[in-house]
């Protein structure tokens, strides 16, 4: 049974990679957050922020605050919260509090 579980997830992401080839923001989310989360394939930094940055371009806002928050664990920081306001600005309200706790100054 673990077999064929592990055979239908392959699938779903063989899936999920070619709808991304084709330009779905959402499955250039989805391929990023495998990669960042190491869900079924080689966890690779670099590609889940490639995917994030290729989903957020189009406008997707969780990819806008995948990309933002993977920038600020980079020390990227300037980048980070611009992609982070800019999901803000998409209306995505677990954000808000999100960005007012990380930047929060003493």
């Amino acid at each position: 049974k673990t077999a064929t579980c592990k055979f239908e997830l392959r699938n779903v992401l063989y899936i999920k990679k070619r709808k991304s080839n084709n330009f779905n923001r959402y499955a250039q989310f989805l391929i990023g957050v495998h990669y960042e989360r190491g869900f079924d394939i080689t966890q690779d930094l670099e590609k889940a922020k490639d995917y994030y940055g290729k989903s957020a371009d189009k406008g997707f806002p969780d990819a806008q605050a995948a990309l933002g928050s993977r920038l600020i664990a980079e020390a990227s920081y300037a980048q980070g919260i611009e992609w982070l306001e800019k999901a803000v600005q998409m209306v995505v309200p677990s954000l808000k509090l999100t960005l007012s706790l990380s930047f929060t100054v003493d």
